[in-house]
C-alpha cells in the first residue's frame, strides 16, 4: 500500500518543477513525515507509561528523568525504527537517492543513541548523588571520562559513515597522532588520574571544608570534576583548581575536626614578669573563698602565683561544660619573651559549629584575664596614648 501511495505520488509531482528530483523528493518527505509521526507516537506512549511508572519510582527520579529529557530522547528511537523500515523499501525498490538517505539515516541513529547515553549518564549522577556514599566516592570524574570515551567512539564512527571506511581502518591510524592526542588530553588524563587517587584515598569529598592557599580557596567543596574541584569560599565566592593538582600541591582538609565533633582551642595572654612572686599559703589562705576550685588543684609543685594560677585556671576548663574532656586539655607556659611570659591554652571546644566556637573561645580567653587579678597577675599589652596620658596626669 505505501509503495502505490508513493508510486502515484511520483507521478504526480513529475510533471511539476521538481522534474527528474521527483523521486528523490517524495523518499526525503515521506521519511521525514512518518520518522516525525512516529517521534510524537512515541513519545505520547512514553508519558502515558511513566505516569503509571512514577507511582512505584521515588520523587527525585522522576525529576531528574525531566530534567534531562529522558522521555523526548528516547522517543526518537520510534522515529528511528520507523526510517529504518523505510530504507529497507527504498532498497527493495531501488528508489532514487537511496545511498544518500542511507547516509543521514545512520548519522541519526548515532545521533539518537549518543543524546539517550549522555541523558541516562545524566540520571545515573543525580541518582546516585541522593545517596551518602556519594560525599565520600565522587564518580562525576568518572562519568565525565565516559561521556568522553563515547564522545570519542562517536567521532570515529561519523568519520567511518562519512568516509566509508571501516572504524578499524581509522583506529589504525591514530597511532601516528598519539602524541597530539595525549598533549590535548594532558589535563584530562591528568584530572582522572587525580580523581582515581582522591576517591581510592579520601582526600577530598563534596561538603568538606578544605584549605588550599596555592589557590586561595577555603571553604567548603561544591564538585569534584574530571578537570576542577570547584570550592564555595566563606566569603561566598567560588575557587576552582585542577583536579590534579592534589597529587602536587598541598591542602588542608577539616573533615577530621567535624567527624571528631571537637574543635582546636590554642590562645595565649601575656603576663607582666614583674607580677610574678613567690608562692606560700600567707599569700594563698585569704584568696580561698574567692577560689571555690582550689581545692581540685595540686600545689605540691607550685612555685609561684603564676603556677597557681595555671593550675587553678586548668581545673576551671575542666568544669567548663564547652570543653571537650575526651581530648588533649593543657594550660602551658611558654618561653619567655620581651613582651612577658606567654600562657597559653592548649583544648578543644565540644562544639565545632564556627560561631559556637568562636564564643566558646572568646569565652576561655575572657576568663584567663578576668582571673589574673585574683593571683595579682598582670597582662601585658603596649602602652597607648591613654596610659601615657593617665601617667602624665598623676605627674602634675
Amino acid at each position: 500500500m505505501l509503495n502505490t501511495f508513493l508510486t502515484y505520488l511520483n507521478d504526480q509531482l513529475s510533471q511539476t518543477i521538481l522534474g527528474n528530483f521527483t523521486p528523490l523528493f517524495v523518499n526525503i518527505f515521506s521519511l521525514l513525515f512518518l520518522g516525525i509521526s512516529a517521534y510524537y507516537i512515541s513519545k505520547f506512549i512514553l508519558r502515558l507509561l511513566a505516569k503509571i511508572a512514577t507511582k512505584a519510582t521515588h520523587h527525585s527520579f522522576d525529576d531528574s528523568l525531566r530534567k534531562h529529557k529522558v522521555l523526548s530522547k528516547s522517543a526518537r528511537l520510534g522515529s528511528l525504527t520507523i526510517t529504518w523500515s523505510m530504507l529497507n523499501i527504498f532498497q527493495a525498490n531501488q528508489s532514487a537517492g537511496y545511498e544518500f538517505i542511507l547516509l543521514g539515516v545512520e548519522l541519526f541513529a548515532v545521533f539518537v543513541f549518543v543524546q539517550i547515553a549522555f541523558a541516562l549518564l545524566n540520571v545515573f549522577s543525580d541518582t546516585y548523588k541522593q545517596y551518602r556514599i556519594a560525599k565520600d566516592v565522587p564518580i562525576n570524574g568518572f562519568i565525565q571520562v565516559i561521556k568522553l570515551f563515547i564522545f570519542l567512539i562517536t567521532l570515529t564512527i561519523t568519520a567511518s559513515i562519512l568516509t566509508q571506511k571501516s572504524p578499524i581502518y581509522l583506529l589504525s591510524s591514530l597511532g601516528a597522532i598519539t602524541a597530539v592526542l595525549l598533549l590535548i588530553f594532558r589535563d584530562t588524563i591528568l584530572g582522572f588520574v587525580g580523581g582515581v587517587q582522591i576517591i581510592a584515598n579520601r582526600l577530598i569529598s563534596v561538603g568538606d571544608w578544605i584549605e588550599a592557599p596555592d589557590f586561595n580557596a577555603d571553604g567548603e567543596v561544591l564538585e569534584i570534576g574530571l578537570n576542577t574541584i570547584k570550592v564555595q569560599n566563606w566569603d561566598k565566592t567560588i575557587s576552582s583548581f585542577p583536579t590534579h593538582s592534589v597529587l602536587s600541591n598541598s591542602f588542608k582538609n577539616w573533615k577530621g575536626m567535624k567527624q571528631s565533633g571537637g574543635r582546636r582551642i590554642k590562645r595565649s595572654v601575656l603576663i607582666d614578669i614583674n607580677s610574678i612572686t613567690e608562692f606560700d599559703n600567707d599569700w594563698l589562705n585569704p584568696k580561698k573563698p574567692a577560689l571555690p576550685l582550689l581545692s581540685e588543684c595540686d600545689l605540691t609543685y607550685a612555685t609561684s602565683n603564676l603556677a597557681v594560677y595555671r593550675r587553678y585556671l586548668e581545673a576551671w576548663l575542666k568544669n567548663y561544660n564547652r570543653i571537650h574532656n575526651d581530648y588533649t586539655l593543657i594550660v602551658r607556659e611558654l618561653a619567655p619573651t620581651q613582651h612577658g611570659v606567654p600562657i597559653e591554652v592548649y583544648g578543644f571546644a565540644n562544639d565545632n559549629t564556627w560561631r559556637n566556637y568562636e564564643e566558646i573561645q572568646a569565652d576561655v580567653v575572657n576568663q584567663m584575664i578576668i582571673l589574673l587579678p585574683r593571683f595579682d597577675l598582670v597582662a601585658f599589652q603596649q602602652a597607648s596614648g591613654l596610659d601615657f596620658q593617665k601617667a602624665f596626669s598623676q605627674n602634675t
